[in-house]
């Protein structure tokens, strides 16, 4: 015997479905962090130079970490080490989404007056992410580095 209707049983569910469009979509679209220099101008007066790069908001639900190959560009030619640094920083505090890069030289000959480029790849896609020019003006050339 039964007993009685159950509600799953006469109940039909509707479903509501509400699609973005435009800019409302692209605020629910998961994206890679961006990443920036912090200085407008760079320059490296010596073999080995620091900088400072910044990770431009924290990283959330909609916001995936991203990880950069960095190195010093001649055109197409490489013409420092090549760092790997991953911007993965969940706090809203700007001072902890700075990160240093060290970058050093590969070779001696450098026109000061030649356009030499800081580019940052996304690592998992080989996209180049930012470019900055780079003055390289180095005083003298050291043979110990």
């Amino acid at each position: 015997m039964h007993g009685g209707i159950m509600p799953q049983e006469i109940v039909v569910p509707v479903l509501m479905v509400k699609q973005l469009r435009g800019e409302k979509a692209g605020q629910r679209t998961k994206r890679k962090v961006e990443v920036i220099s912090t200085k407008s101008t760079l320059k490296m007066v010596n073999n080995i130079q620091k900088f400072d790069l910044m990770q431009t908001e924290a990283v959330s639900e909609l916001v995936m970490p991203v990880t950069l190959s960095i190195a010093i560009y001649d055109g197409d030619l490489k013409v420092s080490s090549e760092e790997t640094l991953t911007f993965d920083s969940s706090t809203d505090s700007v001072a902890d989404r700075v990160k240093q890069v060290r970058l050093s030289l590969s070779g001696t000959d450098f026109d000061r007056k030649k356009d030499y480029f800081l580019v940052l790849k996304d690592k998992d896609l080989n996209i180049e992410m930012q470019r900055y020019k780079v003055t390289i003006d180095l005083a003298f050339t050291d043979d110990f580095f």
